[in-house]
């Protein structure tokens, strides 16, 4: 196996890990507090909390600079979603959905990107 298909595995399981935890909690937080997801009570939720805050604020930078990542990597490479960079529909994917499976899902098509590439120079 190589390095490339390792990545690739382990970028494709943090992506799914990313998308099935988080919202288990996402889940029993709305059985919770009837009338669906409300994202202004739940951040409000997360910072009740010195800890909460801590990992919120936390996770938010961390969203941030993988959104500048994923759109200037996604434009350094030419990946692209039809006519847009794809970090677009990713970036709302991961606002959407969570940046925990948003971001390795970037990593796997760019990895999946630079091997083409790669491949295509050889």
């Amino acid at each position: 196996m190589t390095r490339s298909s390792l990545l690739q595995y382990i970028y494709a399981a943090l992506a799914l890990a990313g998308l099935v935890v988080p919202w288990i909690f996402n889940l029993q937080y709305m059985q919770a507090n009837p009338g669906g997801f409300n994202a202004v009570h739940f951040v409000q939720e997360a910072m009740t909390t010195s800890a909460g805050s801590s990992l919120t604020v936390d996770i938010g930078i961390v969203a941030v600079a993988a959104s500048i990542f994923m759109f200037v990597e996604a434009r350094r490479l030419g990946m692209k979603a039809g006519p847009v960079n794809i970090a677009t529909p990713l970036i709302v994917y991961s606002v959407c959905i969570a940046i925990a499976s948003g971001l390795p899902l970037f990593l796997l098509l760019r990895e999946r990107r630079i091997q083409k590439l790669n491949g295509a120079t050889q």
